[in-house]
């Protein structure tokens, strides 16, 4: 029988909830375009947030964060024992879940496939635990310089700009993405999860058909306003236009190559013959 490969997405600060953006729209493209995939979304004792007390309930759970990590790296040894491959969303807190689960493990992970980092809610400067992903895997840090605010009142509880407002600075397995997302329901992290599902889906080599749409190889502004940056591919930028969410390649000389809605198609289109 063939393995499914698991998607393990960890929520943030607030708890748990069923509907979350991000894993809702994950799970309905993944149903739509039946995909072969099982998503999993990792509960964790985050606190609830509650205005009058967020400054503390974020510190707890940021303690809480470092025993998820322990928790989340048991199932991850449990899907390397069965040699099934996996592929690791965290948003928020639920980012530094998966750094600690990272930092506890002494082993090379053979059956991770990839890393996604959403907002991510620990210092910039972290230095993750690198030596035990495999050189060959995705490992991406989407950040928000500008337009997520509470992000960028990670700051005033620690003291330092968080991974999710700068990036991350001293980790070069990962590569830094720059978006216009934020925590909130406007222009949400959830934007991103049909571009992510198209990369895991493309590493996991179950790919979509689909065509292109005719493109003329107009200069562009590179996406300064309204793009988020999702991967580089054959050294091409892809860009998701955050308003009407098609994507886009374009060439170091800022040349559009392809565009569409579907990134499978786009890649084909950039790759060499």
């Amino acid at each position: 029988m063939e393995k499914i490969s698991r998607i393990i997405y960890v929520h943030g600060f607030g708890g748990y909830k069923p509907a979350a953006p991000f894993s809702s729209q994950l799970s309905d493209f993944i149903k739509r375009k039946q995909l072969r995939f099982d998503v999993d979304a990792f509960q964790w004792n985050a606190r609830p947030i509650v205005l009058q007390t967020v400054i503390h309930d974020f510190l707890e759970s940021q303690a809480a964060a470092k025993e998820a990590g322990r928790l989340l790296l048991e199932e991850i040894a449990q899907l390397e024992t069965r040699q099934t491959n996996y592929y690791l969303i965290g948003f928020s807190l639920g980012a530094s879940v998966i750094r600690y689960a990272l930092e506890q493990q002494d082993k090379s992970l053979k059956h991770i496939r990839g890393i996604y980092f959403l907002g991510a809610a620990f210092d910039h400067d972290v230095i993750l635990n690198q030596e035990v992903i495999p050189s060959d895997i995705r490992c991406y840090n989407y950040f928000s310089r500008n337009n997520d605010v509470t992000i960028k009142s990670y700051r005033n509880a620690s003291g330092e700009y968080a991974a999710g407002a700068a990036g991350l600075t001293r980790a070069r397995r990962f590569e830094n993405y720059s978006t216009h997302c934020s925590h909130s329901m406007i222009n949400s992290y959830a934007v991103l999860a049909e571009p992510i599902s198209y990369l895991i889906a493309w590493d996991d080599q179950q790919y979509l058909a689909g065509s292109p749409n005719l493109n003329l190889a107009i200069q562009t502004m590179e996406g300064k306003v309204h793009w988020n940056e999702i991967c580089k591919h054959n050294a091409h930028l892809i860009q998701q236009n955050s308003y009407t969410k098609h994507l886009r390649a374009i060439n170091t000389e800022g040349k559009r190559i392809a565009w569409g809605k579907n990134l499978h198609t786009i890649f084909h289109a950039i790759s060499p013959i």
